[in-house]
Protein backbone atom coordinates (compact mmCIF):
# COMPACT_ATOMS: atom_id res chain seq x y z
CA UNK A 1 0.00 0.00 0.00
CA UNK A 2 1.10 3.59 -0.73
CA UNK A 3 -0.50 5.26 1.46
CA UNK A 4 0.92 6.06 5.49
CA UNK A 5 -2.20 6.95 7.53
CA UNK A 6 -4.79 4.11 7.68
CA UNK A 7 -5.95 0.61 7.52
CA UNK A 8 -9.61 -0.24 6.34
CA UNK A 9 -11.45 -2.55 8.50
CA UNK A 10 -14.07 -4.81 7.09
CA UNK A 11 -16.53 -3.57 9.73
CA UNK A 12 -16.49 -7.18 11.25
CA UNK A 13 -13.40 -5.62 13.86
CA UNK A 14 -11.00 -7.55 11.78
CA UNK A 15 -8.42 -5.99 9.77
CA UNK A 16 -8.48 -6.90 5.99
CA UNK A 17 -4.69 -8.96 5.71
CA UNK A 18 -4.08 -7.19 2.80
CA UNK A 19 -3.26 -3.97 4.23
CA UNK A 20 -0.07 -2.46 6.04
CA UNK A 21 -0.14 -2.62 9.64
CA UNK A 22 1.83 0.11 10.32
CA UNK A 23 -0.84 2.76 9.18
CA UNK A 24 -2.17 4.21 11.94
CA UNK A 25 -3.12 7.99 12.57
CA UNK A 26 -6.83 7.30 10.14
CA UNK A 27 -9.22 4.10 10.04
CA UNK A 28 -11.09 3.39 7.32
CA UNK A 29 -14.03 0.90 8.04
CA UNK A 30 -17.73 0.53 6.41
CA UNK A 31 -19.78 2.59 8.10
CA UNK A 32 -22.50 1.22 10.27
CA UNK A 33 -25.55 2.98 11.31
CA UNK A 34 -23.90 3.32 14.89
CA UNK A 35 -21.63 5.46 13.47
CA UNK A 36 -24.47 7.92 13.02
CA UNK A 37 -23.58 10.35 15.58
CA UNK A 38 -24.55 14.18 16.41
CA UNK A 39 -21.45 15.65 15.20
CA UNK A 40 -22.17 13.54 12.01
CA UNK A 41 -25.92 14.93 11.59
CA UNK A 42 -24.40 18.67 11.81
CA UNK A 43 -21.48 18.14 9.34
CA UNK A 44 -24.63 16.82 6.66
CA UNK A 45 -26.37 19.76 7.61
CA UNK A 46 -23.58 22.35 6.83
CA UNK A 47 -23.90 24.21 3.70
CA UNK A 48 -19.74 24.43 3.82
CA UNK A 49 -19.55 21.16 3.46
CA UNK A 50 -22.19 20.04 0.44
CA UNK A 51 -21.22 23.11 -0.85
CA UNK A 52 -19.33 21.24 -3.45
CA UNK A 53 -21.08 17.88 -3.52
CA UNK A 54 -24.35 16.41 -4.72
CA UNK A 55 -25.00 16.04 -1.55
CA UNK A 56 -26.77 19.37 -0.86
CA UNK A 57 -29.65 18.12 -2.83
CA UNK A 58 -31.10 16.09 0.21
CA UNK A 59 -32.10 17.23 3.50
CA UNK A 60 -30.06 15.37 6.23
CA UNK A 61 -31.74 14.77 9.34
CA UNK A 62 -30.71 11.52 11.74
CA UNK A 63 -33.26 9.78 9.57
CA UNK A 64 -32.31 9.94 6.18
CA UNK A 65 -28.79 9.47 7.13
CA UNK A 66 -29.82 6.09 9.17
CA UNK A 67 -31.58 4.74 6.12
CA UNK A 68 -28.60 5.99 3.78
CA UNK A 69 -26.24 4.07 5.67
CA UNK A 70 -27.89 1.20 6.20
CA UNK A 71 -28.79 0.77 2.11
CA UNK A 72 -25.18 0.55 2.09
CA UNK A 73 -24.20 -2.12 4.59
CA UNK A 74 -25.53 -5.15 2.49
CA UNK A 75 -25.43 -4.17 -1.28
CA UNK A 76 -23.03 -6.13 -3.18
CA UNK A 77 -22.44 -3.11 -6.42
CA UNK A 78 -21.58 -0.15 -3.37
CA UNK A 79 -19.75 0.44 -0.20
CA UNK A 80 -19.89 3.52 2.03
CA UNK A 81 -16.59 3.82 4.18
CA UNK A 82 -16.41 5.95 7.31
CA UNK A 83 -13.06 7.73 8.11
CA UNK A 84 -12.30 7.95 11.29
CA UNK A 85 -9.33 9.72 12.93
CA UNK A 86 -7.57 6.49 15.38
CA UNK A 87 -6.82 8.57 18.62
CA UNK A 88 -9.91 10.59 18.95
CA UNK A 89 -12.35 8.18 16.98
CA UNK A 90 -13.84 11.01 15.74
CA UNK A 91 -15.43 10.60 12.18
CA UNK A 92 -14.00 12.62 9.65
CA UNK A 93 -15.52 12.04 6.43
CA UNK A 94 -16.80 9.29 4.09
CA UNK A 95 -15.76 7.72 0.70
CA UNK A 96 -18.03 5.81 -1.50
CA UNK A 97 -17.42 3.16 -3.97
CA UNK A 98 -20.51 2.12 -6.43
CA UNK A 99 -21.76 2.07 -9.56
CA UNK A 100 -19.90 -1.60 -9.70
CA UNK A 101 -20.19 -2.74 -13.29
CA UNK A 102 -18.80 -6.79 -13.27
CA UNK A 103 -18.71 -6.71 -17.03
CA UNK A 104 -16.52 -3.65 -17.32
CA UNK A 105 -14.44 -3.98 -14.28
CA UNK A 106 -15.08 -0.60 -13.55
CA UNK A 107 -16.95 1.64 -10.52
CA UNK A 108 -17.09 4.82 -9.34
CA UNK A 109 -15.29 7.13 -6.44
CA UNK A 110 -17.01 9.82 -4.33
CA UNK A 111 -15.18 11.42 -1.26
CA UNK A 112 -17.01 13.98 1.53
CA UNK A 113 -14.58 15.27 3.97
CA UNK A 114 -16.04 17.12 6.78
CA UNK A 115 -13.63 17.23 10.01
CA UNK A 116 -12.45 20.82 10.34
CA UNK A 117 -9.41 19.99 12.17
CA UNK A 118 -8.40 17.06 9.65
CA UNK A 119 -7.75 19.29 6.51
CA UNK A 120 -5.05 19.46 4.57
CA UNK A 121 -3.09 16.74 6.50
CA UNK A 122 -3.91 13.91 3.15
CA UNK A 123 -6.27 12.12 5.08
CA UNK A 124 -8.80 12.50 2.30
CA UNK A 125 -6.28 11.46 -0.04
CA UNK A 126 -5.40 8.54 2.07
CA UNK A 127 -9.14 7.94 2.01
CA UNK A 128 -8.81 7.32 -1.68
CA UNK A 129 -6.31 5.40 -2.57
CA UNK A 130 -7.24 2.69 0.32
CA UNK A 131 -10.96 2.87 -1.15
CA UNK A 132 -9.76 2.41 -4.79
CA UNK A 133 -7.35 -0.32 -3.55
CA UNK A 134 -10.37 -2.00 -2.25
CA UNK A 135 -11.87 -2.06 -5.26
CA UNK A 136 -9.37 -3.35 -7.01
CA UNK A 137 -8.47 -5.62 -4.62
CA UNK A 138 -11.88 -7.17 -3.45
CA UNK A 139 -14.18 -6.36 -6.27
CA UNK A 140 -11.16 -6.80 -8.92
CA UNK A 141 -12.19 -3.63 -10.76
CA UNK A 142 -9.81 -2.77 -13.33
CA UNK A 143 -10.73 0.74 -13.34
CA UNK A 144 -12.03 3.39 -10.78
CA UNK A 145 -13.49 6.82 -11.67
CA UNK A 146 -15.06 9.98 -9.85
CA UNK A 147 -15.62 13.37 -10.50
CA UNK A 148 -15.61 16.46 -9.25
CA UNK A 149 -16.40 20.32 -9.30
CA UNK A 150 -13.97 22.56 -10.92
CA UNK A 151 -13.27 24.89 -8.50
CA UNK A 152 -12.96 22.23 -5.68
CA UNK A 153 -9.17 23.10 -5.18
CA UNK A 154 -8.99 20.07 -1.98
CA UNK A 155 -10.81 17.44 -4.54
CA UNK A 156 -8.29 17.86 -7.46
CA UNK A 157 -5.49 17.78 -4.95
CA UNK A 158 -5.86 14.67 -3.57
CA UNK A 159 -7.31 12.69 -6.36
CA UNK A 160 -3.80 14.08 -8.39
CA UNK A 161 -1.90 12.51 -5.28
CA UNK A 162 -3.68 9.36 -4.95
CA UNK A 163 -2.97 8.49 -8.42
CA UNK A 164 -6.01 9.36 -10.79
CA UNK A 165 -5.55 10.93 -14.07
CA UNK A 166 -7.59 13.48 -15.99
CA UNK A 167 -9.70 12.13 -18.68
CA UNK A 168 -11.99 15.40 -19.30
CA UNK A 169 -14.10 18.35 -18.37
CA UNK A 170 -17.94 18.26 -18.68
CA UNK A 171 -18.65 21.73 -19.58
CA UNK A 172 -21.38 23.63 -17.31
CA UNK A 173 -22.46 20.11 -15.48
CA UNK A 174 -23.06 21.58 -12.38
CA UNK A 175 -25.41 24.22 -11.32
CA UNK A 176 -24.48 25.95 -8.18
CA UNK A 177 -26.99 27.98 -5.72
CA UNK A 178 -26.23 31.30 -6.84
CA UNK A 179 -27.58 29.92 -10.59
CA UNK A 180 -23.37 29.79 -12.00
CA UNK A 181 -22.67 26.94 -14.05
CA UNK A 182 -19.05 24.91 -13.50
CA UNK A 183 -17.74 22.17 -15.02
CA UNK A 184 -17.18 18.91 -13.84
CA UNK A 185 -13.92 16.90 -13.70
CA UNK A 186 -13.59 13.16 -14.97
CA UNK A 187 -10.38 11.45 -13.51
CA UNK A 188 -9.84 7.83 -13.18
CA UNK A 189 -7.26 5.18 -11.76
CA UNK A 190 -5.90 2.29 -13.81
CA UNK A 191 -5.15 -1.25 -12.15
CA UNK A 192 -1.71 -1.91 -13.36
Amino acid sequence: MNSKHCIIHSGSGKEDPWLAPDMNEIVIRKLLEEDVAPSYVVALQDPTVLRLTEARHTHWDEKAIREYVKQHQNSKSQILFGVFLTEENSHIGNVRIFSRNDIHKRCELSIMMFGSNSRGKGYGTAAIREATEYAFEHWHMHRVMADYYEINEPSARAFEKAGFLYEGTFREHFRLPSGEYVASIRVAKIRH
